[in-house]
């Protein structure tokens, strides 16, 4: 859902809600499970935002349709590490430190800030 409510479609407001379906889905899961779940979650929201990505390649080099669709698949499987880690990582913490609210919010935060500094 989180990549109809990014440009260009007009859906801004999926934005808010993006996030219930995979926190309800991996909400009784393992770590593994969640990192899982976040990673596959993450694949497709980052190929649906990097549609641009396959036009770009296509339309500015020599490789092929199937080679832009590859390079897109690529780099959202990368992107979509991120997901990963934070529903992985904030499901191993749980409510050890605070609150699961706040231990969702503060990971995502923290990795969204480190993601693009490591990677």
């Amino acid at each position: 859902m989180l990549f109809l409510a990014t440009a260009p479609r007009p859906m801004f407001f999926l934005a808010w809600l993006a996030f219930v379906p995979l926190l309800w889905a991996h909400r009784n899961s393992t770590v593994k499970a969640a990192f899982l779940l976040g990673w596959v979650a993450g694949i497709v929201a980052n190929f649906g935002n990097f549609y641009w990505i396959y036009e770009l390649v296509v339309a500015h080099s020599a490789i092929p349709a199937v080679g832009g669709i590859l390079v897109t698949l690529l780099l959202a499987i990368q992107q979509g590490l991120k997901e990963a880690i934070w529903l992985g990582a904030a499901r191993y913490l749980g409510d050890k430190l605070a609150p699961a609210a706040v231990t969702y919010s503060v990971v995502y935060v923290a990795v969204e800030f480190l993601y693009p500094i490591i990677f």
